[in-house]
């Protein structure tokens, strides 16, 4: 059996200001969620979870849609859907209402 031998690779530098720019967003993208794990275990206090989950995943989907119509994005073809619905049952559907009914007992 033959060892496989890895191409090299570049390393590209970016200038400091396109980290700088992709740290913030990174950072963004954690405080947000972080914020939502905290607003969902609140909410499920006085609302139904599943009530909750569906609320963030609906919202989620509503300005997912407008931020697509927005820039104008095509749809994606066909022969993506399948994936793109699996995808989106468990990021946009499945992981919020888990998490409401896990957290009203947290």
């Amino acid at each position: 059996m033959s060892e496989q031998v890895l191409p090299r690779t570049t390393v590209v530098t970016k200038p400091s200001s396109v980290l700088t720019e992709a740290y913030a967003y990174g950072l963004a993208g954690v405080l947000m969620f972080s914020g939502g794990i905290v607003a969902t275990r609140m909410a499920v206090l006085e609302l139904p979870p599943v009530f909750v989950g569906a609320g963030r995943a609906a919202v989620a989907g509503l300005l997912s849609l407008l931020l697509l119509w927005v820039m104008r994005q095509k749809v994606p073809a066909r022969r993506f859907w399948p994936g793109l619905a699996i995808v989106a049952f468990g990021a946009a559907f499945a992981f919020p209402v888990f998490t409401a009914l896990a957290l009203q007992w947290t």
